[in-house]
């Protein structure tokens, strides 16, 4: 029988989550949602209201701060029988105090696996999530924008994170030694613009390499941005994150990085006319491979049907 799914995320026309909105309702029964940005202040009465409409099975959450919801809210539908989930898409460490605090009455979905290896370690109920990617926009049939062989998608948060000094240094490598065959976009860059995912999916379906970095190096862990690369059928250059090798196979999938010094010597390699079928070849696997396991459909019908049906 499916459940009855009620869902407080965080989609809006910058980020519209549409396939993860799709892949929820189609698991459900019934489907209710709400952008809980649109609700401030409103949140608690909001999901009181919608329960006493409706009995729902699953509570499905994308709430990182304690200003959104009140752990004994969530304790009180815990105690009720209702299955509570938490998935958090991004990196807080230290994870906050308020994860702690609402983990005895939820299961976290962790987009890391060192976050959940810990949340287990504590006793907590928690999960691998990793996230997914929209498909309405990253795939291989959409439009391409003309522009560097060489991309790379991503802020500049200055200290912030434990790898901003390592994208920094990146940038300003390849924007020395590439010249205007490398482009870089995202918040922070000077005389850079953000762009929307439409045009951001146009350019990964032409360029010739994209990289991939996030801020952290965690078991498991890269930002969507890795899903979005190789849903556009573009060849990756990856950062090597802990433990990438149980997601993805070296020189088949994507192509590994440790240092930046390796990754202008692959660069290189695969810039060259004669890497073009190999390029080619990865990327197609790559594509593949992300078609078939990373979407927001496969992730919620393989990982979260099954512990919703525990």
């Amino acid at each position: 029988m499916k459940p009855k799914i009620l869902h407080i995320g965080l989609f809006d026309n910058h980020e519209p989550q549409t396939s993860l909105r799709k892949a929820l309702h189609g698991i459900s029964d019934y489907y209710e949602e709400y952008n809980f940005p649109s609700y401030r202040g409103r949140t608690i009465q909001l999901i009181a209201t919608a329960f006493k409409r409706t009995k729902f099975d699953v509570l499905f959450l994308q709430i990182q701060s304690d200003r959104i919801l009140s752990v004994s809210q969530i304790r009180m539908l815990f105690r009720r029988g209702i299955k509570i989930f938490n998935f958090t898409g991004d990196v807080r460490q230290p994870i906050p105090r308020w994860y702690h605090d609402l983990a005895p009455y939820v299961t976290t979905l962790f987009s890391n696996k060192t976050d959940s290896d810990l949340f287990k370690s504590l006793g907590f109920k928690s999960e691998y999530f990793q996230i997914g990617y929209n498909v309405e926009f990253y795939n291989t049939t959409g439009a391409k924008i003309a522009g560097p062989e060489i991309v790379f998608m991503g802020n500049n948060y200055p200290g912030m994170f434990p790898l901003s000094g390592l994208r920094i240094e990146m940038v300003e490598l390849l924007q020395k030694k590439y010249g205007s065959r490398f482009g870089v976009y995202g918040n922070g860059w000077k005389g850079v613009k953000w762009l929307d995912q439409h045009t951001e999916a146009s350019i990964y379906r032409n360029c010739k390499i994209a990289i991939n970095l996030s801020h952290f190096d965690l078991k498991r862990y890269s930002s969507d941005r890795l899903f979005r690369i190789l849903g556009c059928g573009a060849f990756c250059l990856s950062h090597k994150f802990q433990e990438i090798e149980e997601e993805f196979t070296n020189d088949s999938d994507l192509v590994y990085w440790s240092n930046l010094e390796e990754l202008a010597k692959l660069i290189d390699i695969y810039l060259s006319f004669e890497a073009q079928p190999i390029r080619q070849l990865i990327a197609n696997n790559g594509n593949q491979l992300c078609e078939k396991k990373y979407t927001w459909k496969h992730r919620i019908e393989s990982q979260l049907l099954p512990l919703i049906n525990v």
